[in-house]
């Protein structure tokens, strides 16, 4: 029963953190913080009691007011999950045009233009430098 909660946990648990990747929780907060609330989550939609397992090992070592900070930090990364702004096709596709008109071949990295542009650069640098320095 135990390997069996523990993966619908799992799978819940990788849902919310997918979730999260449309969120900027993971500039504002620690991947352990991140985890725990992906597990408790988890724990909740599955109906599994992991209450216990939670206080003894993660709340058991901290001091009363450290607990009340990893419990709003729970909340306030469970929030931004659950109040995920949701973009219409209609939205993405426009600010998509956007940046399609903001393009240049010579800024991308991946482009032949660019590479070719970087090594004309360390070439000019690469001359400088035989001709000048010792």
């Amino acid at each position: 029963d135990n390997v069996n909660d523990a993966d619908r946990l799992r799978l819940t648990g990788y849902k919310f953190l997918d979730d999260t990747l449309l969120t900027d929780v993971y500039f504002l907060f620690p991947p352990s913080q991140i985890a725990l609330t992906a597990l408790l989550f988890a724990s909740v939609k599955a109906t599994v009691q992991i209450d216990e397992y939670i206080l003894k090992h993660i709340y058991g070592s901290l001091e009363s007011v450290q607990m009340q900070n990893v419990k709003e930090t729970i909340r306030l990364i469970a929030n931004a999950v659950r109040e995920q702004v949701k973009y219409k096709k209609g939205e993405v596709k426009q600010v998509v045009e956007k940046l399609d008109k903001c393009y240049n071949i010579l800024n991308d990295p991946r482009s032949e233009e660019y590479k070719k542009k970087r090594f004309e650069q360390f070439q000019i640098i690469t001359d400088y430098e035989a001709k000048h320095l010792p």
